[in-house]
């Protein structure tokens, strides 16, 4: 229960579910904030290693990989499957 009141400060139609889907949108909130330090020190370790010089020399073909990326998201290239309980 007490896992409920803080995924609902996140997540406010919580309140409004019942079952399945509030079993699954409490599970997305507490994974997201189980990952968040992680992701946090992965975005801060990231800017201390990035060679910004290397960036700049191989703009040209990151923006490309990019436009790819855009490109096929797009398109609906990639496909997601939900993994239920």
């Amino acid at each position: 229960m007490r896992t409920l009141l803080i995924a609902a400060r996140f997540w406010l139609d919580l309140d409004n579910m019942s079952g399945q889907p509030r079993a699954t949108g409490i599970a997305n909130v507490v994974g997201c904030l189980a990952s968040l330090p992680f992701a946090v020190a992965g975005l801060a370790w990231l800017a201390a290693v990035t060679n910004p010089a290397l960036i700049r020399r191989k703009g040209p073909v990151l923006l490309f990989l990019l436009g790819l990326s855009l490109l096929a998201e797009r398109l609906n290239f990639f496909v997601f499957a939900q993994v239920r309980a």
